[in-house]
């Protein structure tokens, strides 16, 4: 998602407070075009790479996997 994107917040997902990730929140698109062309919620996950000191933050459309979700998205080594 572009830095600008703009979305609405719907729901603070239940992770780890101890874990790798960050953040886990369900969002709505609100960008004229981009609610449009996809009208529904999506998932934002911030997560802490410990191996390369990092923050990154990525979209998904995976509503059901849990804390895990971070390993599978990076390659299961934490990246």
């Amino acid at each position: 998602m572009k830095s600008d994107g703009a979305y609405k917040r719907i729901k603070n997902n239940p992770h780890e407070k101890d874990g790798a990730v960050i953040s886990d929140v369900r969002i709505k698109l609100t960008g004229a075009q981009t609610k449009r062309h996809y009208p529904k919620a999506i998932r934002k996950i911030k997560y802490y790479d410990k191996e390369y000191h990092h923050t990154n933050e990525f979209i998904t459309n995976n509503m059901e996997m849990g804390d895990g979700i971070s390993r599978t998205y990076t390659g299961g080594g934490g990246r």
